[in-house]
């Protein structure tokens, strides 16, 4: 049962690739966005250059306020 709530919350992160695609911009301004604490990321998988994954709800939130 777990491996199904980790899959229905896996389906509402997006990468930084997604993201940028959602709100217009470049990957590169995504990282900014989450360096700053602009957009909280939900995620980082491991190692030095593990992506961050981001809550859908909170790209989401980011773009109504633009």
């Amino acid at each position: 049962m777990r491996h199904s709530a980790d899959m229905s919350q896996a389906a509402h992160l997006l990468s930084t690739a997604q993201v940028a695609e959602v709100l217009g911009v470049s990957k590169a301004t995504v990282k900014r966005l989450a360096l700053s604490g602009e957009l909280p990321h939900a995620l980082k998988l491991p190692g030095d250059t593990g992506a961050y994954l981001f809550d859908r709800k909170d790209v989401e939130r980011l773009k109504a306020a633009a």
